[in-house]
């Protein structure tokens, strides 16, 4: 069953198809710079001697140090790995002092995390000196301004400018969409390039076909992920599937081969940041056996290591429930009852077809199929998988690993509201949209 057509909303064809259209852009503009506003009166409010209140103030005390260290010894210094015990800024916070983390608070290289935070944060050392925290936020603030704007641009797109008004609308009200804008971590930027992925596969599957500039975007923010944080992994990797359920025919070919060209790109080039990684703690340490060795022991730690968090049920399981039913709940994350979103979600996106009948307006349709359903499984998949695999690091890091569930919510949003349409009459009676989008993918229209 073909996606129903997008189609202008009752309230367009009212207002004349122009105003209706411009007030809804307004709303996304209003709901953007608004976030992004409350973000940056925080990072004013914590001036240049504070660390971050709502984000992850371990992670900002270890990047700060390896800021200065980048600053004096360059952006290459230990191959592009973080000193994270450099200096004496923020002494005791991090984990210069911390023994699961560094061995030794004289010199303690971080090699784990790729490190693109910490060298934007050298880089922004270097430009604004040491000790202008405030300065340091205001980059990634705006990194992720652009991210809600291309995202917000994307939805206008992909499902018309009422629908995509009422999605960024919503999801502004979800606060992991934005408490972490002023955070110069990994919290920031990682959140920021996934959007941007999305926003890019939104674009690239609305467009009757995919063109290789649309291919660069996706690449570029998949390999800014992957230059970001291990976490999105599954996120990066299977966006694509979960986009491409939410909007297109799966049985049609043309379609298939643009989703695989898809895929490839986005993983392969997180692929690619991954390996770059690699390659630099084989550098560093002297050998790709000694990397391996130590990439594999702390995967293992990672994923079946102690943890002083004990769900109420073991295992990835555990994870998964310790989450829906206790963390993201939490203010900081979802701020609602999560399961709730999840039955409301699955219940609007079984499959259905129901009509309204508006006259010699048109009709309004709601209409919902089996793909759906799959997109909305994929999401789920897409955000509970890093919690199976590494559950030692899911349990122990709940102040920020909550936010990969921002993919579900996201998507849930998009989902439903595509399976929402406006329908106009022509003259003579002939219904326009669904009936063409039919004739279309027949035809084999992409």
């Amino acid at each position: 069953m073909s996606p129903p057509a997008i189609g202008p909303t009752v309230l367009e064809q009212t207002l004349g198809g122009r105003l209706f259209p411009a007030v809804c852009k307004l709303v996304i503009v209003w709901v953007v710079f608004s976030l992004f506003g409350e973000q940056l009166s925080r990072a004013f409010a914590l001036g240049n001697d504070l660390l971050t209140d709502s984000g992850d103030a371990y992670s900002e005390a270890n990047d700060v140090r390896a800021g200065e260290s980048y600053a004096d010894q360059g952006l290459t210094s230990n191959v592009g790995l973080p000193e994270i015990s450099y200096g004496t800024k923020f002494e005791y916070q991090g984990g210069k002092h911390d023994n699961l983390l560094c061995e030794s608070s004289i010199k303690c290289v971080y090699l784990h995390y790729p490190p693109g935070p910490e060298l934007a944060m050298g880089a922004m050392t270097r430009v604004f000196g040491k000790g202008h925290l405030f300065a340091y936020r205001v980059v990634p603030l705006v990194v992720g301004l652009l991210a809600l704007c291309a995202l917000g641009a994307a939805l206008i797109q992909s499902i018309g400018p009422f629908r995509a008004a009422v999605v960024m609308w919503l999801l502004g009200k979800v606060p992991m969409t934005s408490n972490m804008m002023h955070v110069f971590t990994t919290h920031s930027w990682s959140q920021a390039f996934f959007l941007l992925e999305v926003a890019a596969l939104l674009v690239a599957l609305s467009r009757p076909t995919t063109r290789n500039r649309h291919l660069w975007a996706v690449g570029l923010a998949a390999f800014c992920e992957g230059w970001t944080a291990f976490d999105y992994v599954f996120l990066v990797a299977l966006s694509p599937l979960a986009v491409f359920l939410a909007q297109k025919d799966i049985r049609n070919p043309v379609s298939r081969r643009r989703l695989r060209s898809l895929l490839v790109v986005a993983a392969g080039a997180y692929a690619t940041a991954i390996l770059l990684h690699f390659v630099q703690v084989a550098v560093f340490l002297g050998g790709i056996g000694h990397a391996w060795s130590n990439f594999a022991a702390a995967a293992k730690n990672r994923s079946f290591g102690a943890t002083w968090v004990k769900p109420p049920v073991g295992g990835g399981l555990g994870n998964i429930l310790y989450y829906w039913t206790t963390l993201l709940p939490d203010k900081k994350f979802y701020d609602g009852n999560f399961i709730a979103l999840l039955a409301t979600t699955l219940a609007a996106l079984w499959p259905k077809r129901v009509s309204l009948h508006l006259g010699t307006l048109g009709r309004i349709t709601w209409q919902s199929g089996w793909s759906q359903v799959a997109s909305f499984a994929v999401t789920m998949t897409m955000a509970c998988g890093w919690l199976v695999v590494m559950q030692q690091h899911a349990s122990i890091h709940g102040h920020f690993v909550p936010r990969l569930f921002e993919s579900v919510v996201l998507m849930a949003y998009v989902s439903v509201a595509h399976t929402l349409s406006f329908e106009r009459r022509r003259q003579g009676g002939e219904a326009t949209g669904l009936y063409e989008v039919e004739r279309d993918s027949r035809r084999g229209v992409a």
